[in-house]
Protein backbone atom coordinates (compact mmCIF):
# COMPACT_ATOMS: atom_id res chain seq x y z
CA UNK A 1 0.00 0.00 0.00
CA UNK A 2 2.80 2.25 0.83
CA UNK A 3 4.52 1.44 -2.48
CA UNK A 4 1.28 2.91 -4.13
CA UNK A 5 0.57 5.91 -2.86
CA UNK A 6 3.97 7.00 -3.37
CA UNK A 7 3.69 6.14 -7.12
CA UNK A 8 0.31 7.60 -7.24
CA UNK A 9 1.73 10.58 -5.43
CA UNK A 10 4.44 10.94 -8.11
CA UNK A 11 2.22 10.17 -11.00
CA UNK A 12 -0.12 13.38 -9.72
CA UNK A 13 3.09 15.68 -9.54
CA UNK A 14 4.55 14.41 -12.75
CA UNK A 15 0.82 15.42 -14.45
CA UNK A 16 0.94 18.50 -12.74
CA UNK A 17 4.23 19.83 -13.94
CA UNK A 18 2.85 20.06 -17.67
CA UNK A 19 3.12 24.08 -17.53
CA UNK A 20 6.93 23.92 -15.96
CA UNK A 21 7.60 21.54 -18.97
CA UNK A 22 6.06 24.16 -21.62
CA UNK A 23 8.48 26.80 -19.48
CA UNK A 24 11.56 24.64 -19.95
CA UNK A 25 10.89 23.97 -23.35
CA UNK A 26 10.17 27.67 -24.19
CA UNK A 27 13.44 28.91 -22.17
CA UNK A 28 15.51 26.12 -24.41
CA UNK A 29 14.46 27.61 -27.57
CA UNK A 30 15.05 30.66 -26.54
CA UNK A 31 18.39 30.35 -25.66
CA UNK A 32 19.42 28.55 -28.45
CA UNK A 33 18.07 31.24 -30.47
CA UNK A 34 19.98 33.68 -28.67
CA UNK A 35 23.41 31.74 -28.96
CA UNK A 36 22.83 32.07 -32.63
CA UNK A 37 22.29 35.19 -33.04
CA UNK A 38 25.29 36.00 -31.46
CA UNK A 39 27.37 34.01 -33.63
CA UNK A 40 28.09 31.32 -31.35
CA UNK A 41 28.09 27.41 -32.55
CA UNK A 42 26.00 25.26 -31.09
CA UNK A 43 27.00 21.32 -30.76
CA UNK A 44 23.42 20.15 -31.73
CA UNK A 45 21.54 23.29 -33.18
CA UNK A 46 18.36 21.33 -33.87
CA UNK A 47 18.05 19.64 -30.12
CA UNK A 48 15.12 20.74 -28.19
CA UNK A 49 16.15 19.77 -24.89
CA UNK A 50 18.19 21.68 -22.20
CA UNK A 51 21.53 20.95 -22.27
CA UNK A 52 23.09 23.70 -24.63
CA UNK A 53 26.49 22.51 -25.42
CA UNK A 54 28.53 25.49 -27.16
CA UNK A 55 31.03 24.83 -29.39
CA UNK A 56 34.95 26.63 -28.40
CA UNK A 57 37.33 24.02 -29.81
CA UNK A 58 40.25 24.26 -27.14
CA UNK A 59 40.79 23.23 -24.03
CA UNK A 60 42.40 27.00 -22.89
CA UNK A 61 39.23 28.58 -24.50
CA UNK A 62 36.42 26.68 -22.76
CA UNK A 63 38.30 26.94 -19.37
CA UNK A 64 38.54 30.62 -19.56
CA UNK A 65 35.20 30.86 -20.83
CA UNK A 66 33.56 28.97 -17.84
CA UNK A 67 35.57 30.75 -15.13
CA UNK A 68 34.39 34.14 -16.87
CA UNK A 69 30.97 33.04 -16.56
CA UNK A 70 31.03 31.79 -13.51
CA UNK A 71 32.42 35.25 -12.05
CA UNK A 72 29.49 36.79 -13.01
CA UNK A 73 27.64 33.65 -11.16
CA UNK A 74 26.64 31.40 -14.30
CA UNK A 75 27.30 27.83 -14.39
CA UNK A 76 28.81 26.72 -17.57
CA UNK A 77 30.69 23.56 -17.30
CA UNK A 78 33.91 22.95 -19.57
CA UNK A 79 33.77 19.88 -21.39
CA UNK A 80 36.99 19.21 -22.28
CA UNK A 81 38.96 15.27 -23.94
CA UNK A 82 38.54 12.76 -23.27
CA UNK A 83 34.89 13.30 -22.46
CA UNK A 84 34.96 14.61 -26.01
CA UNK A 85 37.28 14.85 -28.78
CA UNK A 86 40.53 16.24 -28.99
CA UNK A 87 39.67 20.08 -30.16
CA UNK A 88 35.91 20.16 -29.72
CA UNK A 89 35.87 21.77 -26.37
CA UNK A 90 32.39 23.43 -25.11
CA UNK A 91 30.74 24.85 -22.78
CA UNK A 92 27.74 22.88 -21.21
CA UNK A 93 24.93 25.18 -20.04
CA UNK A 94 21.63 23.45 -18.81
CA UNK A 95 18.60 25.43 -19.23
CA UNK A 96 16.08 25.77 -16.29
CA UNK A 97 12.02 26.54 -15.96
CA UNK A 98 12.70 28.55 -13.18
CA UNK A 99 14.81 31.14 -14.98
CA UNK A 100 13.12 34.60 -14.55
CA UNK A 101 12.31 36.56 -16.98
CA UNK A 102 15.73 38.19 -19.09
CA UNK A 103 17.58 35.98 -17.67
CA UNK A 104 18.18 34.14 -21.10
CA UNK A 105 19.10 37.17 -22.47
CA UNK A 106 21.56 38.10 -19.39
CA UNK A 107 22.95 34.64 -20.24
CA UNK A 108 23.89 35.02 -23.87
CA UNK A 109 24.92 38.48 -23.44
CA UNK A 110 27.70 37.06 -20.40
CA UNK A 111 28.16 34.62 -22.75
CA UNK A 112 29.27 36.02 -25.81
CA UNK A 113 31.61 38.33 -23.66
CA UNK A 114 33.25 35.28 -22.53
CA UNK A 115 33.80 33.64 -25.63
CA UNK A 116 35.27 36.63 -27.25
CA UNK A 117 37.85 37.14 -24.51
Amino acid sequence: PLLVRVTLAQMLAARAADAARARLAQRSRELRAAITQRGLPLVAPTSTGPIVPVLLGSNERALRASQLLRERHILAQAIRPPTVPLGEARLRLTVHADWPDGAVERIAEALEAACAS
